[in-house]
């Protein structure tokens, strides 16, 4: 399983930026750099899990409170253990506090009801997590996102860089072209990782619509319901 400090280490070697009195990045600045790559990844690929939650007798309306971190929900199943499934159509409250079920007729007793939802992922050692949720075949991906986003980030501190005339020496000195060096190393990476997520996304959809459900269709995936690149 890949931790913070896995991660981080093959970042540096990445960034050719080893540890030490002349490291260029902080581990806090490549902490934010996993951090915003984490997010963009959760967005074409969000962390999934199945919850069986209880219907109110005579009401619509499922309760979410319980679902830590929830950002969106996939689908809805109810009544549960039936074949073929019973997926549903639903709406999410605007605070993702609940979820009504868009049936005629509403539950007449508590029953259960399966509710699928999506969460940012999370990394062992990143913002006190203990577990990391990101599949393993998805390290590169987003150690290309990370390495983007580090380069981007120090093309900032390197615009204070100048041209100027050492006249003890007779030389030039000229490491004003080291900034857009590094903005440009950062964006092309972030423009190939954020190409990939948009492939990641694709899929997504394709694989739901191949799903085959006999009773009522299953909805494609409402995720993601904003661009890449754009942080909850």
């Amino acid at each position: 399983m890949t931790t913070l400090t896995t991660l981080r280490a093959d970042l540096r070697l990445d960034l050719n930026d080893p540890t030490g009195a002349r490291e260029r990045f902080s581990d806090a600045d490549l902490d934010r750099a996993i951090t915003r790559a984490l997010t963009e990844l959760s967005r074409a690929l969000p962390d999934v899990q199945e919850a069986t939650l209880r219907t109110t007798a005579d009401s619509r309306r499922v309760d979410l409170s319980g679902l830590a971190g929830l950002w969106e929900v996939e689908a809805v199943e109810w009544p549960t253990g039936a074949h073929p499934r019973r997926w549903r159509r639903f709406e999410l409250a605007p605070d993702k506090q609940s979820v009504t079920l868009l049936v005629t007729a509403p539950p007449s007793a508590a029953e259960d009801v399966l509710v699928q939802w999506a969460k940012g992922h999370t990394m062992d050692g990143l913002d006190g997590a203990t577990s990391t949720t990101v599949p393993e075949e998805c390290d590169e991906l987003l150690l290309l996102g990370a390495y983007g986003f580090a380069a981007w980030a120090y093309s900032t501190p390197a615009a204070d860089n100048f041209r100027y005339q050492d006249g003890a020496q007779f030389a030039q000195v000229d490491d004003s072209m080291i900034a857009p060096e590094w903005r440009a190393r950062g964006e092309h990476a972030l423009t190939t990782f954020r190409a990939r997520l948009a492939d990641l996304q694709r899929s997504r959809v394709v694989q739901a619509a191949s799903t085959v459900v006999w009773s009522e269709p299953r909805p494609a995936p409402r995720w993601p319901r904003t661009a890449a690149g754009r942080e909850p």
